[in-house]
C-alpha cells in the first residue's frame, strides 16, 4: 500500500523535518521534532545511498531541476521499505 509523507529538508542545519503521520507509519519517535539529516542516511540501504545521494547533490547543486530517487529506508521494527522520494 502506497502512502505520502511530507518532508522538508534544510541542509544548512543539516535537517529534516517528517510528517508526524510519515514517522508514525514507519514506527520512528519523536513525532514532530525534526531529527538530523544522518537519522536518515544511516537507515537507508547500503546499496541505495550513492545513488540516492548523487540525486540529491546534483538537485542541491543545481544539476538538477528537482529531485527524485527511489531506495529503501529502514523502518523501526519492519525491515526495510520502498520509498519514492521526491
Amino acid at each position: 500500500m502506497g502512502r505520502f509523507g511530507a518532508w522538508d529538508l534544510d541542509p544548512r542545519l543539516e535537517q529534516v523535518h517528517y510528517s508526524p503521520q510519515w514517522k508514525a507509519h514507519l514506527g520512528f519517535p519523536r513525532l514532530a521534532a525534526a531529527d538530523s539529516t544522518s537519522f536518515w542516511r544511516c537507515r537507508v540501504h547500503p546499496a541505495d545511498v550513492d545513488a540516492m545521494m548523487h540525486s540529491l547533490r546534483a538537485h542541491l547543486d543545481g544539476q538538477a531541476d528537482h529531485y527524485s530517487a527511489c531506495f529503501r529506508l529502514r523502518s523501526n521494527g519492519s525491515g526495510y521499505r520502498t520509498m519514492v522520494s521526491r
